[in-house]
């Protein structure tokens, strides 16, 4: 579990995973972060919104052959956003599923836990949109 996420919340921790994807990886990624409330962010949250942009970008790492990669997040205060699009070589979902591409399987679990929509539009030699919806209770 990263402490970043403890300490400093769901920016600081994607800003420095993305960091450190880029540092390892030829990746060039640009992440926006904004946040519509003051209201911090259940820990019970970040941690899975984390796992997922952690697994999206090790796919995009491991298979996509992507040299771009967008990551934007936007906290409201009843939903969370997220966009993860690479200019990668794109993939058939259905062949990736039937192959056991349990990444993709946990990273639709983990939204799933969470009251969430995880949406993965690929299209080959076009690269690939993951999209994460999910409602925020802040009680």
């Amino acid at each position: 579990m990263p402490s970043v996420l403890v300490d400093f919340g769901l920016e600081a921790g994607l800003r420095g995973l993305c960091d450190n994807v880029k540092k390892y990886s030829r990746l060039n990624i640009e992440f926006t972060y904004i946040k519509e409330t003051d209201k911090p962010l259940n820990f019970e949250v970040s941690v899975p919104v984390f796992r997922i942009v952690q697994e999206g970008l090790n796919n995009i790492i491991k298979h996509a052959k992507a040299t771009d990669v967008y990551l934007d997040v936007m906290e409201q205060e009843d939903y969370l956003y997220l966009k993860l699009k690479d200019n990668g070589i794109g993939f058939n979902k259905a062949d990736v599923i039937k192959r056991g591409g349990f990444g993709l399987t946990s990273m639709n679990e983990r939204a799933k836990l969470l009251n969430g929509e995880l949406h993965i539009e690929s299209i080959q030699g076009e690269g690939t949109v993951t999209e994460l919806e999910i409602p925020i209770n802040r009680d």
